[in-house]
């Protein structure tokens, strides 16, 4: 299954979110990756607490592969995070790969072929892996018209996809008080390749939240295990 994380605007808490989502899958036992496709700001090596992509890679990110590069990076978090505990995979555990972005990258307007690379690349993880988390830039970015435009063709009818959506918090203030907020959080969407339509959220529940959370362990996580759900930030 792909499932691709997008936000209105940066600072939603959408890739350290995405990293707690990954990671739980992981830890119950699904083989999990993650795709940094945050060109402009690739901060999940970061997150994972690994030294060598801490703000992505020299050589063989997401960025150069999609721009031609036939060398493509791939770091197995369990093995090559620095943080004691995550560092080492649980028993029972499925894997927890990292494919990170590119060191000084940007967003770049897609053609045909970066298209054609782009859905060759998500089929072949799709083969491989349970759970395919794609973090994308924020707001309407030449990465989400990417996966959009790959998406959308024939070869990927079949493949399950998911969307998160991020929503930062809005308060409006009266007299110098806050009367009304709109909560941070995530709209799971649930969208068909073949159609490209998506649906609204069926319902509502409250993120999974565990003292041993992972890569975040303060903020709690949300587990993907319901596709069409709305989840309010913790």
């Amino acid at each position: 299954m792909l499932v691709f994380a997008t936000s209105d605007k940066g600072g939603t808490g959408r890739s350290v979110t995405s990293c707690n989502i990954a990671y739980r899958m992981a830890i119950q036992g699904r083989d999990t990756c993650y795709l940094d496709f945050d060109f402009g700001s690739p901060t999940a090596g970061a997150i994972f607490s690994i030294p060598s992509a801490m703000r992505g890679v020299a050589r063989g990110g997401l960025h150069s592969y999609l721009a031609g590069s036939n060398q493509v990076v791939s770091m197995d978090v369990w093995r090559e995070t620095d943080r004691a505990t995550v560092k080492g995979r649980p028993d029972g555990a499925g894997r927890l790969v990292l494919f990170p972005g590119d060191i000084g990258g940007s967003e770049f307007a897609p053609d045909a072929e970066t298209i054609q690379r782009c859905a060759r690349l998500l089929l072949r993880m799709d083969e491989e892996f349970s759970l395919v988390l794609i973090d994308l830039s924020a707001g309407r970015s030449h990465a989400l018209d990417t996966v959009l435009a790959a998406t959308a063709l024939p070869r990927l009818k079949k493949v399950t996809c998911r969307w998160l959506v991020f929503h930062r918090q809005v308060t409006f203030f009266s007299r110098g008080k806050a009367v009304a907020a709109r909560t941070a959080g995530t709209t799971a969407m649930s969208c068909r390749a073949a159609s490209g339509s998506c649906g609204p959220p069926s319902s509502t529940r409250t993120p999974t939240t565990s003292p041993a959370c992972g890569p975040n362990r303060s903020s709690g996580c949300a587990t993907a295990t319901s596709p069409c759900k709305t989840w309010p930030a913790s």
